[in-house]
């Protein structure tokens, strides 16, 4: 019986150490920000000339960082949902646009000179991103384009700032390359994302 309330003290007690490292470890995020579409002019330009008319753009963020002691570069991983939109009238004719993209991907985080209350920054990223039909909707009916996968990148700049002693505020600004994996001849879809993430 001992025995038994021993082993079990000391299963309790590595459940609890465990969950502790395991918080101090990660770090999860929840935050979002916005979408500036920059290439090609297609996204770009507005309904007016023909184009879609991403202007209206905006995304949502999860993340979690894993924070490695005495790691030079710390690892994040990462799911971003892009909610792209255009509207205008072509022709007289009142046209809504729509695209969304998912992207999931690895990041490294690379902390320049570490202040008390700020951490700046660079990163680096990599992600498989996942378009979503286009839809062109002309009042008289919607046409798609049809959905696709491909691999991208990004760079930026980013830090973190500490509010309260368990919560953290990520905030990053990068050059997104969503389709570098593309069909040849295709144009590559680039933006500039501005991100505020609170970590937790």
């Amino acid at each position: 019986m001992r025995k038994s309330i021993i082993f079990i003290s000391g299963l309790f007690l590595f459940i609890i150490f465990s969950s502790v490292s395991f918080a101090q470890l990660v770090q999860l995020g929840l935050g979002g920000g916005l979408t500036d579409i920059t290439a090609p002019s297609l996204y770009k330009g507005s309904v007016t000339n023909a184009d879609f008319g991403f202007s209206d753009n905006y995304h949502f963020t999860i993340m979690a960082k894993f924070n490695i002691p005495l790691a030079p570069v710390i690892p994040a991983v990462f799911l971003d949902y892009h909610i792209l939109r255009g509207g205008g009238t072509y022709n007289d004719t009142s046209i809504n646009t729509s695209l969304y993209i998912l992207s999931f991907g690895a990041e490294g985080e690379y902390f320049i000179f570490p202040l008390p209350f700020i951490k700046p920054y660079i990163l680096a990223d990599l992600s498989c991103n996942s378009f979503s039909q286009l839809e062109l909707d002309i009042g008289t009916g919607s046409y798609v384009q049809l959905s696709h996968t491909n691999l991208g990148g990004a760079i930026g700049i980013g830090a973190e700032i500490t509010f309260l002693p368990k919560i953290d505020f990520d905030v990053s600004a990068k050059y997104n390359l969503y389709n570098l994996t593309g069909r040849q001849g295709e144009e590559i879809v680039r933006a500039l994302t501005v991100n505020i993430v609170m970590l937790f």
